[in-house]
């Protein structure tokens, strides 16, 4: 079943190279969706796809980054599919 991961990440995510680990976690597990900075420094993630690559890519996330992340807003939803490829917003 395919569905939407709506991540928000606080803590020091941004200039570590965050979104960009994101999009290849994301190609690695055929995910769609997009990673963008928020001027408050927490970072956004919707990703997209089978149910199993989802939890894969957030435990990427979550063990490459353990020592940044200090709380994660999380919502999962049905796909929009309004994403073709994963990309970074800058």
């Amino acid at each position: 079943m395919t569905k939407c991961y709506q991540m928000i990440f606080n803590g020091k995510m941004q200039g570590i190279g965050f979104r960009s680990r994101a999009k290849g976690f994301a190609h690695r597990h055929h995910l769609t969706g997009v990673a963008r900075n928020f001027p408050d420094g927490r970072v956004e993630v919707i990703a997209e796809g089978d149910e199993q690559a989802l939890a894969d890519f957030f435990c990427d996330i979550k063990h490459d980054f353990r020592k940044n992340i200090t709380a994660c807003e999380f919502r999962e939803s049905p796909a929009t599919h309004q994403y073709v490829d994963f990309s970074v917003d800058f």
